[in-house]
Order: C-alpha cells, then structure tokens, then sequence
C-alpha cells in the first residue's frame, strides 16, 4: 500500500512539471501601446492616436535601430477607438507599457476627468503613467520629436521626470490626478505641452514630425473641465509657492539694467491660514538658497550679492503677486486654502463652502519672500 502511495505520489509531482502554459500569449503576438493622444474628432466623437516601437527598436543585436509607428482612428467613443485599431494591427493591443496619455485642448476644456476615467476602467492602466494637456492637439504632439528619444511618448516622459531646469511645470500622474480630483475642494491640475521650431524654439500653432516638443506650463481642473491654465512665467510663481522650484533651476531679474541670474540650491514654500475678525488671511512664505549664476562680466566687479538678493525678493513677490490676483480674479482656489480652512475651522468652512468662489476673492494674501545667496560659485575678483 505504501509502494503505491508513492508511485501515485511521484507520478502527481512529475506531471505537474511537465504541463506548459496553456494560455500564454507569445511575445511576437502582442502590441505594447507606449503612448496615447486623445483629440475630437473632425465633425463628432474622438480621434486617439497610438504610438508603438517595432521590434527591432529593442533589439539586442541591433539596438536602436527601429522605428515607431503613430497612427490614429475615429471613433463615436474611446472605446470604439480601441475597438477599430484592432482592425489594422494584426497584435493584440498591450496597454501595460503606455507611459504618456496626451489630451487635446478641446477635449480638456469639455470634460478631461470623464476621459481619464474611462482610461483607467478601460484600459487597466499603471497610475504611475504621465497625463499631459496639449495647447492644441494631442497628435501634432505625438507626432513630433523629443531630443535624444525615437519614441516621443518615451522622450515625453523622461522629459517631465529629468529634465525641468526653467520649473514652469510639475510633472503628474494618473495616481497625482485622481488624488486631488476626488478632494472635492483642491483643484487637480496637469502639465501643458507645446510644439515648437526646433530652431528658434518659437511656439508652433502646427508642426508634425517637424516640431519639437517643450513643456510650458500648468493647467487647473474643475468639475471635470479647464478652470485656468497659467501662463509660463505664472506657472513658475506658483510653483514657487507650493516648494517646487527645482535644483539647479534659474531664476533671471535685472538691477540697475544689469542682467544677472541665480541657480538654485534649495526652494521651500508654506501656505498659512488663519481666521482673524471673520476674515481669512493667509500668509504666503518662500525661501530660497541660491548660488549667483551669471552676470555681465563688465559688472562683476561691482557685485553686491545683499542687493542682488533683494532685488530678487522683489521680483518673486511680485510674480507671486500676480498669480494670487489671478486666480483670484477668476475665483479658482490654485493654493489650496478652502482645504486649510475646512481642516482646520470647519465651522467658518461650513459657513464659506457653499459660495467658496466668491469668497476666495475676499481672502486677504500676505507674500514673504527671503532669498539668501551664499557666494559667487565660480565668480572671483581678478587678482592684480
């Protein structure tokens, strides 16, 4: 009886080795979608264009030599899109690989949550994937070039996550959106791409496989749909206050008419509210490390880094200023402060909620800006 308890035994683990995967997909079977761009379509429902590598793009005999393809359907919904570009592609479609999610403008100003939220039940996307806002559409973008990358939604990529020395942008995610977006009372916001001349860098309304892509700025999301997108000096004043200005970043002003310019070291910025009288005053506080960069050479001798420092001051407050009287102008909360408020005094919150844009117009703001900078880095006077 034993004996046979062991055969049976022997035979049970050796079969188990000997079974295969019986639904295994073949690689050469499958079409790994690295980028997305969702416009309008030409008289109704959507137009997305896909993105992907050939094969030999990731060879090991042959790296980089490949291609990649970009090619875009029509359909009455983003899922009859999905559908349709099976039609054309003899590979299932893969999205476990999508690392960039453009959208178009016009879709953005329509609805860009309902977009993203058909994305992530549709498509099972990572939440580790960009979503960038395109100023115009979402394909010219696609299409376009990134330095140094054959795949542009990969270029897109590394170039919110690496690159960023002007801080005109914050990279997001899928995870970064749905975060703020489901606060109902922080706006969520997204980064803005452009195409430009890869000449002169000059903004291109249209460009194709000729342009290039640059990241300019930010857009805030309400209700589903564009609230505010910020101009590009404007993006950099908020990020100034949220403690994003990155390392190595530079930030350029002139005294006197002398042009000069700082590089970063550290950047912090802290928003307080307080309630004072029944009113609410929020005190808006940035400080900044910084080396001096550059200056004219024939002004060198003449550096004064305490004057240098507050002339930079200066120039911070007043940029923040103009984005505090922005958004408050528009009535678009971008600093968070109904959030503080209603953690913090949710008795004056339930007070304030319910007509939260017009009293954010009445929030008295209070900008302190202290930049110290420490030495001249590579700046020295000229021995006699």
């Amino acid at each position: 009886m034993c004996k046979r308890i062991k055969i049976l035994s022997i035979c049970i683990f050796v079969s188990g080795m000997l079974t295969g995967c019986w639904d295994r997909t073949e690689i050469d079977d499958i079409n790994f979608i690295l980028g997305m761009a969702i416009d309008k379509g030409e008289e109704e429902g959507y137009r997305v264009t896909y993105q992907w590598p050939s094969p030999e793009l990731f060879s090991v005999q042959n790296p980089g030599q490949g291609s990649t393809t970009s090619f875009s359907v029509n359909g009455e919904t983003i899922t009859e899109a999905h559908r349709n570009i099976t039609e054309i592609s003899p590979r299932r479609p893969l999205f476990s690989h999508l690392e960039t999610v453009i959208v178009g403008m016009e879709v953005a100003e329509e609805s860009i949550a309902n977009i993203l939220d058909i994305l992530g039940r549709q498509f099972q996307l990572r939440r580790t994937i960009n979503i960038v806002l395109a100023t115009n559409k979402a394909e010219d973008i696609i299409r376009s070039e990134v330095p140094f990358n054959k795949v542009s939604s990969t270029g897109i990529t590394d170039l919110l996550n690496f690159s960023n020395r002007s801080s005109t942008y914050l990279n997001v995610t899928l995870s970064d959106f749905y975060t703020k977006y489901t606060d109902p009372d922080t706006y969520a916001y997204l980064p803005v791409v452009e195409i430009v001349s890869p000449e002169e860098l000059t903004t291109l309304k249209q460009a194709g496989e000729t342009g290039m892509v640059r990241a300019v700025s930010m857009a805030f999301i309400n209700g589903g749909k564009i609230a505010l997108v910020l101009p590009r000096d404007l993006s950099k004043a908020w990020l100034y206050t949220q403690g994003q200005i990155q390392k190595g970043a530079y930030t350029t002003s002139t005294i006197g008419g002398k042009q000069f310019s700082i590089r970063n070291i550290e950047q912090k910025g802290q928003t307080d509210v307080k309630i004072q009288n029944g009113t609410i005053k929020t005190a808006i506080k940035i400080k900044q490390d910084a080396f001096l960069n550059e200056i004219e050479e024939k002004h060198q001798q003449e550096i004064n880094i305490e004057k240098l420092a507050h002339n930079v001051e200066k120039f911070v407050k007043e940029e923040v200023t103009r984005v505090v009287e922005l958004s408050q102008k528009e009535g678009i909360d971008i600093f968070e402060i109904g959030r503080q408020v209603r953690e913090n005094y949710p008795k004056k919150w339930g007070e304030v909620k319910k007509n939260w844009k017009e009293e954010y117009k009445q929030v008295e703001f209070d900008v302190e800006v202290k930049i110290e900078i420490h030495h001249t880095s590579a700046l020295r006077k000229r021995g006699m």
